[in-house]
């Protein structure tokens, strides 16, 4: 588990790269930072797979759990969810600050019902809840998810201990919850490749060539582009499927490797690989 100490490290050494990025890190980093702490404090009950389930879901190669079946402790989750609205008070945008005052002032309310929609998947529930409150829905799942992530991480690190095999997952989701990938990485011992779960934060190795969305493997058809002066990253685009996945080369890397913190740095690439005509893999997924 990376300390707090190293996500601020990372995250100064960003902005002195990019000053661009400065009003983006000076936002994000305590959020981060924030979640770390409460993960280090987090204590749920196991998640428990029956024995008959598991060995059909390793057979058929499915993930482990569905994203409802994540556990999260609400009282847990309302302190941290208390701690990141002051934080976007703070430091966050004026829309997204507004947004986060309001639901501050419902601190003493149930969130239950709204973090249940919400991993449930009930989009009309959840936006019920959010015209309620008078938030924009995108803007609440945004909240809800930060103050959930510590618990979700933490459930994953404990399903992928007690159950995943080590065996390489060929696929493109993620292996405990089936997600989609926010982030490819290569890793800084031999440049392994590992996705990065846009969920529940779990990683997985896949192979070099192969691309996350669709399945091709095929190197005529999988490209990618990169500027000389962030060696650390390139875009991986697949021309069978029209996705791409940003990497992140942590042998090109002297700062600490904190991947939701990468893919905020790189907002950049986002839109050179948009402009190009790629989606990013996560809208691609399943299509």
């Amino acid at each position: 588990m990376i300390s707090t100490d190293k996500i601020q490290t990372a995250g100064d050494q960003i902005k002195k790269l990019r000053p661009a990025y400065g009003q983006l890190m000076d936002f994000y980093v305590p959020i981060f930072k924030a979640q770390q702490d409460s993960l280090a404090m987090l204590q749920l009950n196991p998640i428990i797979i029956d024995d008959a389930l598991l060995t059909a879901k390793r057979e058929n190669n499915l993930p482990l759990i569905e994203v409802p079946q994540f556990h999260y402790d609400p009282d847990h989750a309302a302190t941290l969810l208390k701690r990141i609205c002051q934080i976007v008070i703070q430091r966050g945008p004026k829309e997204l600050g507004v947004t986060a005052d309001t639901l501050a002032a419902f601190n003493q309310m149930d969130m239950r019902p709204v973090i249940d929609a919400m991993l449930s998947g009930r989009d009309d529930k959840f936006n019920q809840f959010a015209a309620q409150l008078h938030i924009q829905g995108k803007i609440l799942s945004l909240l809800i998810y930060s103050c959930l992530a510590p618990a979700v991480e933490g459930g994953a690190q404990q399903v992928a201990s007690a159950y995943l095999k080590a065996a390489e997952h060929l696929k493109g989701y993620c292996p405990v919850c089936g997600c989609p990938p926010a982030l490819s990485l290569l890793d800084a011992d031999n440049g392994r490749r590992w996705l990065y779960c846009s969920f529940c934060r779990h990683q997985w190795p896949v192979p070099r060539i192969f691309c996350p969305a669709c399945e091709n493997d095929d190197h005529n058809s999988l490209q990618y582009f990169y500027a000389e002066t962030e060696k650390e990253y390139r875009v991986e685009l697949c021309d069978k499927c029209q996705a791409y996945l940003k990497n992140v080369d942590a042998r090109e890397m002297t700062r600490p490797l904190y991947p939701p913190l990468e893919q905020v740095a790189t907002l950049h690439l986002d839109l050179s690989a948009q402009e190009k005509g790629y989606q990013c893999t996560a809208d691609k997924f399943g299509a």
